[in-house]
């Protein structure tokens, strides 16, 4: 049984940890502060939200149309700890600015 943790943390596309960090042009992080509360969170690049992988879009550039595929939500966390564990661990990670995303090929009719 879920609660709202359950679902809040089934939502974040970096549960499983990765978070590759969007920084501006003098290395500081872009971040959110609340209003009123002063709390402080990273704020995640546009490229990474699940909204991305979550519609039918046409890729323009390839002359394609994509969909969501099923385990893309799951294999896009799944690569991003990868990435983490592979800087952590070996100092070899897939790339400082890793974006990973999961489609479906659509028909062309």
């Amino acid at each position: 049984e879920g609660g709202d943790a359950t679902r809040k943390m089934m939502a974040d596309p970096f549960s499983l940890g990765g978070f590759v960090p969007d920084r501006d042009r003098h290395g500081v992080k872009f971040c959110n502060v609340e209003y009123g509360t002063g709390n402080v969170s990273i704020k995640m690049r546009a490229e990474d939200l699940d909204a991305n992988i979550s519609k039918v879009t046409e890729d323009k550039h390839l002359g394609l149309w994509r969909g969501p595929y099923v385990y893309s939500y799951f294999d896009t966390r799944m690569v991003r700890r990868s990435n983490m564990l592979f800087a952590d661990m070996g100092n070899c990670p897939y790339g400082r600015n890793l974006n990973f995303m999961e489609y479906y090929l659509l028909p062309t009719e």
